[in-house]
């Protein structure tokens, strides 16, 4: 499945970002993500799943 970023419409790859601010002051680690060459970043619907805590 091909994800395209929305503010610059290049394709995303699937990232683990080392941490994570969920909410202020719940940083959690390892996180995987979807990041486009621009280097902005979202969420499949998965992936926020898992951050749900």
């Amino acid at each position: 499945m091909t994800i395209i970023c929305g503010k610059c419409e290049k394709e995303m790859k699937e990232i683990e970002l080392k941490e994570y601010e969920f909410e202020d002051g719940i940083i959690l680690d390892n996180v995987r993500a979807m990041q486009c060459p621009s280097g902005h970043v979202t969420f499949t619907e998965e992936q926020a799943d898992i951050l749900d805590i």
